[in-house]
């Protein structure tokens, strides 16, 4: 006969990001009329800086993990998984 131990484990997790970005778009709409419309913009990005924070927590079958983001926009995710 076998016995199973129950498993358990934590992870902690911590990132730091820096950068900077520029994306640039360009477009031409031509409906069938000989005028040519040309768009085009440069947007610079404003979030340089990024942290974030995570723990998980697998507890038998069970995986249990959370994230939060320190940025320009805060964000928090929570998730809950079973392990197969």
């Amino acid at each position: 006969m076998r016995h199973r131990i129950a498993r358990c484990s934590i992870v902690a997790a911590v990132a730091m990001l820096l950068w900077q970005s520029t994306v640039f778009a360009e477009a031409t709409d031509v409906r069938n009329q000989p005028v040519t419309i040309t768009v085009s913009f440069t947007l610079k990005g404003e979030n340089t800086f990024r942290l974030t924070l995570g723990f998980s927590l697998k507890l038998l079958l069970f995986n249990i993990s959370t994230e939060h983001v320190i940025a320009g926009h805060n964000s928090a995710s929570l998730g809950i998984g079973i392990i197969v």
